[in-house]
Order: structure tokens, then C-alpha cells, then sequence
């Protein structure tokens, strides 16, 4: 995976506890189009997008989505985004999950 902009440690923490201002600086320190697919090594290869669905950060995940972040990468446990967050249990749509499973 060495393709990827590695996602510091300090972005990943500010995005988990919500703190979008730091995730946005950070972002537009270099080039958008690398950094919102960037993953997190220590986190299992995750990404911002990741980290956005599985806090329910609806408008960071917009944003990254806006700006080319991929819905396809994959985490270090071979999961996208779409299926990681279908497959939360505190996910209400049980319908997707079925359906993805």
C-alpha cells in the first residue's frame, strides 16, 4: 500500500474525536486529491472515509467523497468502507447488511 499518503497519527485522532478543523488543515496542506484517500498504518489501513462512516460524520464524508476519496480502497482486513459500516452492529440497516452478506 505504499501508494497511499500515510494519514498521521494526530489527523486520525482529531477525526475520531470530531474535530473536523484539523482534519481540514491538514487536507488542504497538500494535494486534496492523495490525501483524502490517505490510510491510517497503526488503525488496520483505514482511511478518513473509514473513520467518517464509523462516527457518523456525515458531513466530513461528504466532503471527502466531493474531493475523489474512493469507496473502494480497501483496509488492512480487506474490507471497503461500504461493507465495514454495513457490517457495524450498530448500523440500523439491516437490509443492507443482508444484502451485502
Amino acid at each position: 500500500d505504499r501508494d497511499f499518503v500515510d494519514l498521521p497519527k494526530y489527523v486520525a485522532a482529531a477525526s475520531d474525536k470530531g474535530n473536523l478543523r484539523t482534519v481540514l488543515q491538514w487536507l488542504g496542506k497538500g494535494n486534496i486529491r492523495e490525501r483524502v484517500n490517505a490510510k491510517f498504518e497503526e488503525g488496520g489501513n483505514i482511511g478518513l472515509l473509514h473513520i467518517a462512516a464509523m462516527i457518523k460524520q456525515h458531513d466530513l464524508m461528504s466532503y471527502l467523497l466531493l474531493n475523489g476519496a474512493d469507496v473502494n480502497i480497501l483496509d488492512s482486513a480487506g474490507h471497503s468502507v461500504l461493507r465495514a459500516f454495513c457490517l457495524d452492529e450498530s448500523n440500523p440497516s439491516q437490509l443492507v447488511r443482508l444484502i451485502l452478506s
